[in-house]
């Protein structure tokens, strides 16, 4: 699977199965055998000999079923770990764009603010100013809660809509499960 070799890995998926398939039957007739040689009372559970072929195919079925189990359980946590990664990369893209270019527009749109709307040039370096506080704690910290990840994102939109106004419209909802779980910040 980690190798990319999709191929390969249902090949040796099916031979492990088919492999593992032949035991059922082989151990049946085992008991088989020890019942006939006498070894073991008669049971009710082994009644006669069946023919190998279908007990192998049952068998084949049920290994099939069970490596299906199990490897989808694996794909499964290799997916979540990539998701994470994933998730982490796009954080962290998220903290880089506050970078200098974006720190001398927004300083810059609110020295434009103070002559026009005081109030809003205010809120706007509020907003900033939070966002700045969460990198420095983030960094200090190097764990993030999602509420504060969550915050530093809206300040982050709220701060881009009163720098684009009418020429970029934003729609997003939040739904957090739990807010005060923390990750450790990547990189």
């Amino acid at each position: 699977m980690r190798q990319k070799k999709m191929l390969l890995f249902v090949g040796q998926f099916f031979l492990v199965s088919a492999i593992s398939a032949i035991f059922i039957p082989a151990i049946l007739y085992g008991f088989l055998y020890l019942e006939e040689s006498d070894i073991f009372p008669p049971s009710e559970l082994l009644l006669g000999r069946s023919v190998f072929g279908i007990m192998y195919i049952n068998a084949l079925l049920v290994a099939l079923f069970v490596n299906f189990g199990f490897c989808g359980l694996r794909f499964y946590e290799e997916n979540m770990k990539l998701h994470e990664a994933l998730v982490q990369s796009q954080l962290q893209i998220l903290h880089q764009q506050i970078n200098p270019h974006f720190m001398f527009n927004v300083l810059n749109h609110i020295n434009i603010l103070m002559l026009e709307d005081v109030d809003l040039a205010s809120s706007l370096l509020i907003k900033y100013s939070k966002i700045l506080r969460h990198q420095l704690n983030s960094e200090k910290n190097r764990k993030v809660s999602i509420e504060q990840e969550v915050q530093f994102l809206k300040d982050f939109i709220d701060i881009e809509k009163v720098r684009w106004g009418n020429e970029l419209t934003i729609n997003c909802s939040w739904k957090v499960e739990d807010n005060d779980r923390e990750f450790p910040l990547c990189c």
